[in-house]
């Protein structure tokens, strides 16, 4: 396969990939929206609680095995019964964990109405593992239309039952059975789409070879988690559960945003620098070039987001969370910033030093919690900045480790370009946000006058792309 055919290839998985996770996000953001606006920001934020501590538990499910299954380059019957194996078995001791222990978190937040929610939303535990085992199969096959096409029928019914339920006054339950009915669903179409037998037998030396690369995944998705999870624990105990709720409603769009972004990255990009594993030029070059588009596309979207937050939270949850505007902004910032890390890392797991993963995340969980700890005696605003701190210095680390691997890409230097028109882009929405005019003209403005000026000053700044650009719609 030529290079351009490569490329077409890789674009065409990334957007089937994105839109399947776009879908996914923007359907459970809906049923969160309607959940937001009726249900009081206090009471929205032991919900934010029971996912913590539901996601903690299902990361040990679904991670590192997964990823396995997507990096080997070739996987036997062997393979897959091994990790479905083992992920079961943790599934069913995570869920058995969950139930014996939610009396304890209810006792620890004071609030009693979180405990059944939980248990009961940890029986998707125990389906996780089979969804795990056929999603990983269908991203490896880069099968990402599949996935989307099931993926949003799954969102689509899903959605329904949670709005309904909130509708009918079912606040914390309506967003639990809407996970539950999601996670079942789309299972079952998995199932149905890959036709690959699982036999639940275990092969100790398949298992051990999966288990080399996996288990590094696994504890480095399990560290960052807790580390993140960590503060919504945190501000749920030291401060008011109104606290955590301006902070979570903040943080949750433009996470959500990135978390469809992250996904369609790291399930199109690992397969496809895994396969030029052995070529460092090849990566160096196809690493450059994806971190400089990623920048190009990602950048613009949070930093033009970060400059239209109080317009988004005003139209969508009202202005009883007005206070969450402020946590919004900083949290696009964040995302902003996360072009380089992924890549970074997807980049490193390729090359297959997933070991050296784990320890950058080893250092910066230290450091990230040295200023959780500092900054949480000052207040939330500043718990949500330290955050930033942490996302440069860890986009530095991983910049540094991939060029040990690689040699020197320049790579801070090189997207200058698209971190330069964002924030001429944030100045005018700034301007605009000034004249405090009516919320829906000011948005309808930002969002035009956002977009046409990242877009001229991209042009001007790299002619090269703009030419490209238009080459390929005047051919189209």
């Amino acid at each position: 396969m030529s290079t351009i055919e490569k490329n077409k290839s890789l674009a065409v998985s990334m957007v089937w990939k994105l839109l399947e996770r776009a879908s996914v996000q923007i359907i459970t953001l809906a049923t969160q929206i309607v959940l937001a606006r009726i249900i009081a920001p206090e009471r929205f934020g032991s919900l934010s609680l029971i996912v913590v501590f539901y996601n903690i538990a299902d990361l040990l499910v679904q991670k590192g095995f997964g990823s396995s299954l997507i990096r080997k380059k070739d996987i036997k019957q062997e393979d897959i019964d091994s990790v479905t194996v083992v992920s079961s078995l943790v599934a069913v001791l995570s869920f058995l964990v969950i139930m014996i222990c939610a009396p304890l978190v209810g006792w620890f937040y004071h609030d009693d109405s979180i405990v059944n929610p939980l248990r009961v939303l940890s029986v998707n535990l125990l389906i996780s593992p089979i969804y795990c085992v056929y999603n990983s199969i269908l991203i490896r096959n880069m099968k990402f239309k599949t996935i989307f096409y099931r993926g949003l029928a799954a969102s689509i019914i899903s959605g329904v039952i949670g709005i309904t339920l909130a509708l009918m006054g079912g606040e914390v339950w309506a967003l639990v059975a809407q996970m539950i009915a999601n996670q079942i669903v789309i299972t079952i179409m998995m199932v149905k789409a890959e036709k690959v037998t699982i036999r639940f037998r275990f092969n100790k030396q398949a298992f051990k070879e999966v288990f080399s690369f996996g288990k590094n995944v696994l504890l480095t998705e399990l560290l960052l988690t807790l580390v993140e999870n960590l503060r919504t624990i945190l501000i749920g105990k030291k401060y008011s559960t109104s606290d955590l709720a301006y902070y979570d409603r903040g943080q949750i769009y433009p996470a959500t945003l990135m978390r469809a972004i992250n996904d369609t990255l790291f399930s199109t990009l690992l397969p496809h620098l895994s396969k030029c594993q052995d070529n460092i030029n090849e990566i160096k070059r196809q690493f450059t070039r994806l971190v400089y588009i990623s920048c190009v596309v990602i950048m613009p979207i949070f930093i033009g987001l970060a400059s239209i937050s109080n317009e988004v939270i005003l139209i969508l949850l009202t202005d009883k969370w007005s206070s969450a505007v402020i946590y919004m902004q900083i949290f696009c910032l964040y995302q902003a910033l996360f072009p380089y890390q992924i890549v970074s890392k997807v980049a490193l797991y390729a090359i297959g030093v997933s070991e050296r993963v784990l320890r950058l995340e080893i250092i910066k969980a230290v450091f990230s919690l040295c200023l959780m700890v500092v900054s949480l005696y000052f207040g939330v605003v500043y718990v949500a900045i330290s955050l930033i701190i942490v996302r440069l210095f860890s986009d530095v680390l991983y910049i540094l480790s991939v060029e040990k691997s690689i040699g020197k890409t320049h790579i801070f230097i090189n997207t200058l370009k698209p971190i330069c028109a964002s924030i001429i882009m944030f100045g005018l929405n700034y301007i605009v946000g000034i004249c405090k005019l009516p919320i829906c003209l000011s948005l309808t403005i930002k969002l035009l006058l956002g977009i046409s000026s990242y877009v001229i000053v991209m042009s001007v700044l790299d002619i090269k792309m703009a030419k490209s650009i238009l080459s390929r719609i005047r051919r189209k």
